[in-house]
């Protein structure tokens, strides 16, 4: 079994094993009209799916404190439900959470792992 099947294998039953029973709702930055000829910027729904919300380990907040993010939780996503990007956030059980970083999961198209800090994006 390549890495790439490895990653599908994982995705597979690591979303089930873990998931949440509430959605995770991705949203994006929309720029919409004041109605006075200007723009607001708000946030607008992306995509919607399941997943899972984990906190990170001790040893991946260590890893994150190295590059400066206050990253302080994970959710794996898996890749047909949409792409998140570090732009979006997360609202999950009424949080709201800054997307700090995507990783495609050995770059097999199975899974996201979206780190995420608490807080809200302005």
């Amino acid at each position: 079994m390549n890495i790439y099947e490895s990653a599908k294998t994982l995705a597979a039953r690591l979303i089930p094993r873990f998931a949440n029973p509430d959605t995770l709702v991705f949203q994006e930055r929309a720029s919409v009209s004041d109605g006075m000829g200007g723009t607001v910027t708000s946030w607008s729904t992306k995509f919607s799916c399941e997943g899972a919300v984990l906190p990170l380990t001790a040893s991946e907040k260590l890893e994150a404190m190295k590059l400066g993010e206050e990253t302080s939780e994970k959710a794996y996503v898996q890749f047909s439900s949409g792409t998140p990007t570090a732009d979006d956030r997360l609202v999950f059980k009424g949080s709201v959470y800054n997307v700090t970083g995507v990783l495609n999961v050995a770059e097999a198209d199975a899974v996201y792992v979206v780190f995420l800090a608490k807080g809200v994006a302005v």
